[in-house]
Formats: C-alpha cells, sequence, structure tokens
C-alpha cells in the first residue's frame, strides 16, 4: 500500500480505503464496491453491445490511470477485463484499473522464471522470459480495446495454452470485427504491436483518446469522428491540448464529480 499510495490516489483507479488483517491473520485491501462488477461482468450484463462513446471513455479512463501509474515509474504488470471496475452508469460509464501492482506469488524471488497472468492480456516479449516494462501494459490495453469492440473475451474460442502462447508470440492476433471504425483498430494496433518500442505511450493513448471524447460529444456517429479531429488539429496546432482540457472542463462539470485532467 505504501509503495503505491500515490497511485491510488488517482481518479481513475479503483477506490482504495485502506488494508485490515481479518482473524486468520490473512491481508485484506479494502475496497469501494463496484455494482457493475468488472469489464467481464459488464459486457455479460449488456449482452457485448457497448455504445462507442461509452467504449472510448473507458478506455479514456484506463489510459487515464495506467498514465498515473507509469508516471510513479511502476507498472501495472496484469491488466486484463477481470480487474477492471466499471462505476455506476448514472455518474459515468467509466472503468477503474484495481489490482494494482498485484499479480504473481507473494514470494516474488521464487517467481522470476515464471511468467503470472491472464494469457490473452499477456505481451509477447514477456511471453518469452523477459521482464514486464510499460510497453507490456499497452500491449493489454490493446487487448482491452478488442475486447470492448467484440463484446467477447479473448480468444474464447480457443484453449488459453502453449499453443496460444506460441502463436502470440509468432505475431497472431484477435480479429478485428469490420464494422470498427478505422481510427479505432489503426491505435488497436499500435497497442499490440509485437515490436515494444513501436507501442504508443499511457500519455499519448490519454491525449488520443480524449480527442475522441470531445469528438463523441459534438457528434455520435463514429464514422465522422477522424476527419473531424485532423480538421481541428490542422487549424489549432499547438492549441489543441489546452483547448481539449477547458472544453472537457465545461462540457463534464454538469454530471461528473471527478475529472481525469492532469
Amino acid at each position: 500500500i505504501k509503495a503505491y499510495h500515490k497511485c491510488l490516489q488517482s481518479a481513475s483507479l479503483a477506490g482504495t480505503f485502506g488494508i485490515t488483517k481479518d482473524p486468520t491473520s490473512s491481508y485484506m485491501i479494502v475496497m469501494k464496491y463496484y455494482e457493475n462488477g468488472n469489464l467481464y461482468q459488464y459486457l455479460d450484463h449488456c449482452n457485448g453491445i457497448i455504445s462507442w462513446r461509452d467504449m472510448i471513455d473507458m478506455l479514456w479512463g484506463i489510459a487515464g490511470g495506467l498514465e498515473r501509474i507509469h508516471s510513479e515509474r511502476k507498472i501495472h504488470g496484469n491488466l486484463h477485463g477481470g480487474n477492471l471496475l466499471i462505476e455506476d452508469e448514472k455518474v459515468s460509464t467509466d472503468a477503474r484499473i484495481s489490482d494494482v501492482g498485484l499479480y504473481g506469488p507473494c514470494n516474488y524471488d521464487e517467481s522470476r522464471s515464471q511468467i503470472y497472468g491472464v494469457l490473452p492480456y499477456v505481451a509477447p516479449e514477456v511471453l518469452r522470459g523477459e521482464n514486464h516494462k510499460t510497453a507490456s501494459d499497452i500491449y493489454s490495453i490493446g487487448i482491452v480495446m478488442n475486447t470492448l469492440a467484440t463484446g467477447k473475451r479473448p480468444w474464447y474460442n480457443r484453449a488459453h495454452d502453449i499453443n496460444l502462447a506460441r502463436d502470440i508470440c509468432d505475431g497472431k492476433r484477435l480479429e478485428i470485427p469490420h464494422d470498427t471504425p478505422k481510427f479505432y483498430a489503426e491505435l488497436m494496433q499500435q497497442c499490440w504491436d509485437g515490436d515494444p518500442e513501436k507501442r504508443p505511450t499511457a500519455s499519448y493513448l490519454n491525449e488520443k483518446l480524449g480527442e475522441w471524447i470531445i469528438s463523441i460529444c459534438d457528434d455520435p456517429n463514429p464514422s465522422r469522428f477522424q476527419t473531424r479531429i485532423l480538421l481541428r488539429r490542422k487549424r489549432d496546432g499547438g492549441k489543441f491540448l489546452n483547448y481539449l482540457k477547458k472544453f472537457l472542463i465545461w462540457k463534464y462539470c454538469a454530471y461528473r464529480s471527478v475529472f481525469r485532467i492532469t
């Protein structure tokens, strides 16, 4: 808790109240209860159908939380649909990151030669035995993007075994739905690129998704997002990010109690 205290204060991470000890002497983290459950449970409840606005809003929250974690020179290491908790949609449909740094066995020294995590979300370089890094978290976001776009768990139609791990290392990736907007598909593919150096940073994702949020507020038709973003960038130049922050504060102040503006 002490090591991750600054990260846990971020609005994009799951609400954590502290740590307690039960009668069996086991330690437990006390967290906020999220009625919508995790991403998988939320998708099941929605029959896998989520609006593009809600999808991008959730991704923006995830990117904001990951940016905070990486800014503290830490990594999550086990990002997947089971530890992304969904905020009450009466306020906003946001995703909060949980289980920060809580993957693998407690005895870290004995586990360095082993791989832990949910296989579909584990980056190929980690499957090859390399250490987790910030780029490995970005790979996981790419898989989350596909999970949202399809409404299904990644690789639900095959065993999560050594054969899948080998295919991932060889460059095999999830199918992208034919109706996925081009700009969304391109960013998703950048996130799961086989070369960690070619993946975007969490800061880049946070800014990019913020741009998309503006476009959605202007017009909910995803087919026109990219054109409006490019036109606005060309017109505003370097002033775009400042405009983004001011716009979001004004746009969301009526119904959001927490802002992810840094």
